[in-house]
């Protein structure tokens, strides 16, 4: 599992547009030279390569009439080097942007040689992300209802409560947007037997986010190095809790420790 820990789902929003400080777009010859060099170097070197451009300028998609393919070829490059470099969620966040369908530039290019590069690069991505977390199963609970549950050796993981988006558009339209923290959903754990049900605090990551809280509706548990680790998903892309534009796969890893989810790593990808 990935050590560092990713805050700020929104961060990646748009991915083509994350350059550095410099609002210059990158020329095809500049991108092509980094491509090029970076093609020499091992791929820790090649990633640093390819990153050190965009402190100088960003890779511009163009339009849907004139897309630059170069800038494409530079992500598509960017990811697959991220990916050896062991981080398949990074590569996957390089990739969100140009792939996105809902952008009428990427559309064009959908059809064409880097198209099928970017696209097949996600793929790797997203299987060698998932390879990561073989350990983790799902297994419902027996007489849970509706819930999204999860089976653990001592009980029973599950998803309670939260509300819809009417609640959080009401919340919204009242500005009580911090009032939206009581809609989230919360985890409870059931022990074998006749034990009472335990709600689960959680102090960060997505699920105390009213931006995304709403979208939870998968869990899965691990043992691993004798911790207790609950994945908590999005079974497809959620969108904004209180209505807006942004889409978020939710993928967040939490340490359970007594009654408390302590967050390790937040792998949510922002797709547009």
């Amino acid at each position: 599992m990935r050590a560092s820990i990713w805050v700020g789902i929104a961060v990646l929003a748009v991915v083509r547009d994350a350059a550095g400080d410099s609002t210059r777009s990158c020329t095809p010859a500049e991108l092509r030279t980094a491509r090029k060099e970076a093609g020499k170097l091992a791929h820790k070197a090649a990633r640093a390569r390819l990153l050190a451009l965009e402190k100088t300028c960003s890779p511009d998609s163009g339009n849907e009439d004139k897309p630059d393919q170069e800038a494409y070829w530079f992500w598509s490059d960017l990811a697959l080097v991220t990916l050896q470099d062991g981080d398949p969620v990074e590569c996957m966040r390089i990739l969100a942007g140009p792939t996105d369908l809902h952008d009428a530039t990427n559309q064009a290019i959908a059809g064409t040689k880097v198209g099928a590069a970017l696209a097949y690069n996600m793929d790797r991505c997203a299987k060698a992300h998932e390879a990561a977390f073989r350990d983790f199963t799902s297994r419902p609970c027996a007489g849970a209802g509706d819930h999204p549950t999860t089976a653990t050796p001592d009980g029973c993981l599950s998803i309670e409560g939260g509300a819809g988006f009417d609640e959080f558009k009401t919340a919204l339209e009242h500005d009580k947007q911090d009032d939206a923290a009581g809609l989230c959903p919360h985890i409870a754990f059931k022990p074998s037997g006749k034990g009472a049900k335990l709600p689960l605090h959680v102090a960060e990551g997505g699920l105390t986010s009213t931006s995304s809280c709403c979208g939870y509706d998968q869990l899965s548990f691990a043992t691993k190095a004798g911790k207790r680790l609950v994945r908590v998903q999005s079974e497809s892309p959620s969108r904004d809790c209180f209505g807006g534009t942004a889409t978020t796969a939710l993928d967040t890893i939490y340490e359970w420790t007594g009654t408390e989810l302590k967050l390790v790593e937040d792998d949510s990808i922002s797709l547009h």
